[in-house]
């Protein structure tokens, strides 16, 4: 178990919150039963294949009809945000272990990113990976682990960051002194990456190519909840999924 880190609280003001759109109660929603505790991330892989990660460490497999499910690797750590890379194998962001990846064929499971400039990832978050095998992902703090996020959200100090893996593993960071950065997805074109802040409740960009190309903006603010993870529609939307309404 890792140490709790001391509290080192700033005084900050919670930004403006938009009013929480309405629900559509009319959709109708399947429960699949899983054999383990809070999934974090849910991706579909080409073959209709559901992941996700529990919070034992277990990475489980759903069929297209949703009637098998098993348990087909352990990362050893807490399993967060997942990606399906271009090539089938499954990235996994693991709070304790770093950037992982495991290839469903084999069985096997490889760290591809522990720490970053010597310094080791804290709370390894999302990920997600572009066409030409360009690898983004984000640490949601540099002082708190999984089991003490709450101190993270409580001290309110920007220590998250964003990362790029290259193809031939060189990794740089693109943004740091985030608010607990969290989810992380691509535009449809790939002109930028787009990512969470979810105690700053907002969206931006992190422009990849064009005149724009190394900056950032910020792409939808004050959101009515606190965004977790993101992930990128066939028709482009970005899908938001909030840890809760503001309170």
């Amino acid at each position: 178990m890792n140490t709790k880190p001391r509290l080192d609280p700033i005084r900050w003001q919670p930004p403006p919150a938009r009013p929480l759109p309405e629900a559509d109660l009319t959709a109708r929603l399947h429960v699949v039963p899983l054999p383990g505790n809070a999934p974090e991330d849910v991706v579909a892989d080409a073959e209709g294949n559901i992941w996700t990660g529990v919070d034992d460490g277990r990475i489980i497999r759903i069929a297209p009809d949703g009637k098998s499910v098993a348990v087909v690797a352990d990362t050893g750590g807490r399993p967060l945000g997942l990606a399906v890379g271009r090539d089938g194998r499954l990235l996994i962001c693991d709070s304790h272990r770093g950037l992982l990846r495991h290839d469903p064929t084999t069985g096997t499971l490889e760290t591809l990113v522990s720490e970053v400039a010597g310094r080791a990832l804290t709370f390894c978050s999302n990920v997600v990976e572009s066409s030409d095998g360009t690898i983004f992902f984000t640490d949601s703090t540099s002082r708190f682990h999984y089991e003490y996020y709450k101190g993270a959200i409580v001290e309110g100090r920007a220590t998250g960051s964003l990362f790029r893996r290259d193809p031939d593993g060189t990794v740089s960071v693109l943004a740091s002194g985030l608010h607990f950065a969290n989810g992380v997805t691509l535009t449809s074109d790939e002109s930028a990456v787009v990512f969470a802040e979810t105690t700053a409740c907002r969206l931006s960009k992190y422009w990849l190519t064009g005149n724009r190309a190394g900056s950032i903006t910020q792409l939808v603010t004050e959101l009515p909840g606190y965004p977790d993870n993101i992930s990128t529609g066939r028709d482009g939307r970005i899908w938001v999924a909030m840890v809760s309404d503001r309170n």
